[in-house]
């Protein structure tokens, strides 16, 4: 019985690690009225940190919307309109056809970096999607059992260069909003400035 538990806390920890390395997205408006795309880090009932897409930097925020820690352009005490989140539901990376235009995904690549798109169009095998931070196109394309980088406008990421992970998102969530409807009828993440 010791071993049988051993074992189980052993498998638990390895998915939850798994798990953490797959995060959920988010969207947040500064007072400035722009918005980022970030990687959630960290999230509790009453503070939420994560890394900014755009410039890698590392914000920490309450649930009163106010900055409490901040590697960026904006400082700590200053407050935002409105932070979203969309939790990450189930990986589809064994899975030929990734979802329909307009989804949200989460696409880990072999380098480790998670970044977030909107899908464009998605046939068997084959999907084309818009990331948030750079508005960069890319087209995937599933060759046997892995996902690979089949053509990009501007992005980073070579043809051919494999993938790791391809996640979906859930329904937004507003962490924190000052009372206005900012996201009003976006269903992705919002688009950044």
């Amino acid at each position: 019985m010791k071993i049988f538990l051993i074992l189980l806390i052993g498998i638990l920890g390895f998915i939850h690690n798994i798990n953490a390395q797959l995060p959920a997205g988010a969207s947040v408006l500064f007072a400035d009225g722009k918005w980022y795309t970030a990687r959630v880090i960290s999230e509790s009932t009453d503070r939420i940190k994560m890394e900014f897409l755009h410039s890698y930097s590392i914000y920490e925020f309450g649930n009163d919307g106010k900055i409490i820690s901040s590697t960026g352009q904006y400082p700590k005490g200053q407050k935002v309109k409105e932070i979203g989140v969309r939790d990450k539901l189930k990986s589809v990376y064994h899975q030929s056809s990734v979802g329909k235009r307009g989804d949200i995904l989460g696409i880990k690549f072999s380098d480790g970096q998670v970044y977030f798109c909107g899908i464009e169009e998605s046939v068997e095998a084959y999907f084309t999607c818009t990331f948030m931070h750079t508005k960069s196109i890319y087209a995937m394309k599933r060759e046997g059992n892995s996902w690979l980088v089949y053509a990009s406008d501007k992005g980073k990421y070579p043809i051919g260069h494999k993938l790791a992970d391809i996640y979906t998102l859930g329904p937004r969530r507003i962490f924190y909003s000052d009372g206005g409807n900012y996201f009003g009828g976006i269903q992705g993440l919002a688009k950044e400035n």
